[in-house]
């Protein structure tokens, strides 16, 4: 092996420690601002707010990585896809700490304690979304096309699990109009989680390209 591979590999396996603690971070974000809407707990959402800066800094590491092995090792074909795809794997984990960071906010907005019932049905959504979370990383890590497809269409049980939440919610509404306010933040807490399934997609989109060299639409 020559001393440029050697050192493309070195960087590629430190490209990928990042990425792995980058999303064990954002694993960690999602955690904390879910158990603060569960536990109406504002300070534990004040510190998903303040943390969301380090994840930004992340990004930005990585993005510096990314580009510091396009500009010295100038690689082609697969290497390129990996670089590519580790490039759009950070964007879409960097958006998902954003959105753990807009959970938390909602969370403190909300003025009236959900019911438990509503509590569940986000809770349901949430498990899965942080499953697709944990495994897709470890897709991408290993190369998994299979399992990357498999995650992605998880997607689908989170937008329906996401509409029959929108249903229940609207006819609480109609029933308790007074209650609005909390409710319209809780359509916005469901859509930040359905979203979150989405961006799992995009990543499993590009662990396709990146061992296929086929561009596909799991979403």
């Amino acid at each position: 092996m020559g001393l440029q591979r050697k050192s493309f590999d070195a960087g590629l396996t430190a490209l990928n420690e990042r990425l792995l603690n980058m999303g064990t971070a954002v694993e960690e974000a999602l955690d904390k601002a879910l158990q603060a809407f569960v536990d109406h707990n504002n300070d534990l959402a004040k510190e998903v707010i303040d943390q969301d800066g380090a994840i930004n800094d992340t990004e930005d590491t990585i993005d510096e990585l990314v580009i510091q092995l396009i500009a010295h090792q100038q690689p082609v074909a697969k290497d390129l896809r990996r670089i590519v795809t580790a490039l759009k794997m950070n964007a879409n984990l960097e958006r998902m700490g954003d959105l753990a960071c807009n959970i938390a906010k909602t969370s403190i907005r909300m003025k009236l304690e959900p019911e438990l019932e509503v509590i569940q049905q986000i809770q349901e959504i949430a498990a899965i979304v942080k499953t697709m979370i944990h495994d897709i990383i470890q897709a991408y890590i290993n190369e998994d096309v299979d399992a990357a497809k498999a995650i992605a269409l998880k997607d689908d049980t989170v937008d329906r699990l996401y509409k029959e939440f929108l249903n229940n919610l609207f006819a609480h509404i109609r029933q308790n109009p007074d209650e609005v306010e909390t409710l319209t933040q809780l359509a916005f807490l469901g859509r930040h989680f359905e979203r979150l399934g989405d961006y799992v997609t995009n990543i499993a989109e590009y662990v396709v390209y990146m061992v296929d060299a086929k561009r596909s639409d799991l979403n």
